[in-house]
């Protein structure tokens, strides 16, 4: 007898049904109570569920005037779109002592139970580490994102999607450390790239990034990872970097590789273009390190210094905020983002007094690029001799 094609379906990073190589259906949003009802069945495909039960799951929240027949008709509806969709006439959906549930003697591979099985597989094989790196990569290959995203607010999904991503985080930093065992450095560096793009605004994922990156001695992406990572956290979250964060930087710039270019050849490579104008913007981890250069200077010079901190006081564009700081200043100056709304800038060569007509100067242009909005802006300011609280805000 010919073995029959099972049925495959995606719940990682998008809901699909394919069978072969055709994909039957796909791309549905949590309104299409037919294709709800089919997830549901789906992801619970190993229990029977009573028609009360159906009944408040899709029309518990909505003032139906006749729940039962609705039901009914949405089951009629699953039922036909599966006759239709799929290639050979199977029943789907059964019936049983007035439960409903979907039919397991259908093949069928689900992504999510491949998923755990490859992730326990692998737990299991700890006295073969060639078996166990290759039952991780292949789970790793199989999370291809969220579960079920659409529904990701459903109180059903929900716990399910954070389950599959601890999962995943788990199993991503037990193959980095396989791989890093058997010296597979660009292979790492694949699984690191492919858990940050699905991951973008997850800290601990682009740390992982670039520790590869750091790994297979590509230095100059992993700063530039790093750099991202901040202005992400801070537009995204309006948060500082974590320890974690700032000690991977600290020991990817302690790994920049040994070369014998000329003092000019190195100049010329890290000098800034002339043309670049206004203050000097930098990430926070190396404004903190220009600070404390400036402040041990400060006794030889007999110069002053000031820390001034801009604080937009309600919703602005944060952007123009950063043009107008830049244009404001001298190129001697520099400032960097320090949370959601505010910047901080290091002034030398000035008085206290001098510094309220700095401000001034910010406010003016940032109004002007703001084309009339109003927009309040404060500002306080500090002697920079005093780098107590700076030095708190890095660890």
């Amino acid at each position: 007898m010919q073995e029959k094609i099972p049925l495959k379906v995606q719940m990682l990073g998008d809901f699909a049904l394919h069978f072969g190589t055709e994909t039957i259906l796909s791309g549905y949003s949590r309104s299409n109570k037919v294709i709800y009802l089919l997830q549901y069945l789906l992801v619970h495909r190993q229990r029977n569920f009573s028609r009360d039960a159906l009944i408040q799951l899709l029309y518990g929240r909505e003032d139906t005037e006749n729940p039962v027949n609705a039901l009914k008709i949405t089951i009629h509806r699953l039922r036909k779109l599966l006759a239709s969709a799929c290639p050979e006439n199977r029943e789907y959906i059964l019936y049983d002592s007035g439960r409903y549930g979907w039919n397991n003697a259908i093949p069928c591979e689900v992504d999510v139970e491949l998923f755990d099985t490859a992730i326990q597989q692998a737990e299991s094989m700890k006295d073969s580490p060639e078996e166990q790196l290759r039952l991780y990569k292949k789970a790793i290959d199989l999370y291809n994102g969220e579960f079920l995203p659409a529904l990701s607010t459903e109180d059903w999904v929900a716990p399910l999607t954070m389950y599959y991503q601890q999962q995943y985080r788990n199993c991503v930093q037990n193959t980095l450390h396989l791989m890093e065992e058997q010296g597979d450095m660009e292979g790492m560096l694949t699984v690191g790239r492919h858990a940050a793009a699905l991951f973008p605004y997850d800290e601990d994922m682009q740390i992982l990034k670039i520790y590869c990156l750091y790994k297979c001695k590509q230095i100059k992406e992993a700063i530039a990872t790093y750099n991202e990572t901040v202005e992400m956290l801070f537009n995204e979250y309006g948060v500082s970097p974590s320890k974690e964060l700032i000690d991977i930087y600290k020991e990817v710039s302690a790994g920049m590789p040994e070369n014998r270019d000329s003092v000019v050849q190195i100049r010329d490579t890290i000098r800034e273009n002339e043309e670049e104008r206004g203050a000097y913007y930098t990430n926070f981890q190396n404004f903190v390190d220009s600070y404390h250069l400036i402040v041990r200077n400060l006794e030889r010079t007999g110069l002053s210094a000031y820390l001034m901190l801009c604080t937009l006081e309600d919703q602005g564009d944060f952007d123009h905020l950063k043009t107008a700081i830049k244009d404001s200043l001298r190129k001697g100056d520099c400032f960097t983002r320090y949370s959601a709304r505010q910047y901080l800038i290091l002034l030398t060569g000035i008085s206290y007094e001098n510094c309220e007509v700095v401000f001034h100067r910010i406010e003016d242009k940032f109004r002007r690029y703001c084309r009339g909005r109003c927009y309040k802006l404060g500002y306080s300011v500090a002697s920079a001799v005093d780098t107590s609280w700076i030095d708190r805000k890095v660890v």
